[in-house]
């Protein structure tokens, strides 16, 4: 019984160090940290599971491959197809696009295009990658996904342009 107490005391010290909690999840950790019964440190696993399966947002920029221009554009409509129903559900919160330069003017617009870049909700990195990876624009050879770049964020103001 001691080892098992131990070894879930030194984990909870770990996990201590890389998460904020709640005024709820503060009391089981202090119960768990003063009273180290079995009881006390399985609430707060529970509660540190709890926890794991949160969603956040995520910043996810995608650029595409040298000359993928093209490719983009004859596959939009596959790219859309599988998008929207994503942010329909709230899974994507902000989706666009990023130009090289900035465009002269409208019509230039769609020479400038270097990639895409998306807000996604999801629990974990691993998450966004598969979303990322079953996208139609992955399977094409559009993106770049060995420049791409996903990083956990907090959107602070959205509002549309």
């Amino acid at each position: 019984m001691l080892s098992y107490l131990y070894k879930k005391s030194v984990v909870l010290g770990v996990l201590l160090d890389h998460i904020k909690l709640s005024s709820y999840q503060a009391t089981r950790t202090q119960q768990a940290l003063l009273h180290p019964t079995k009881t006390n440190l399985d609430n707060f696993f529970n509660t540190t599971l709890e926890m794991a399966q949160q969603q956040y947002e995520w910043l996810v920029q995608l650029p595409d491959k040298p000359n993928g221009l093209h490719a983009r554009l004859d596959n939009l409509e596959a790219h859309l197809n599988n998008i929207t129903p994503q942010v329909e559900a709230g899974k994507i919160t902000m989706r666009g696009f990023m130009f090289s330069v900035p465009p002269a003017n409208p019509a230039d617009a769609q020479t400038k295009i270097s990639g895409s870049v998306h807000v996604v909700k999801a629990s974990t990195e691993e998450e966004i990658w598969q979303l990322v990876k079953a996208d139609p624009y992955t399977m094409l050879g559009v993106w770049d996904l060995e420049k791409a770049t996903v990083s956990p964020m907090k959107v602070g103001i959205m509002k549309p342009m």
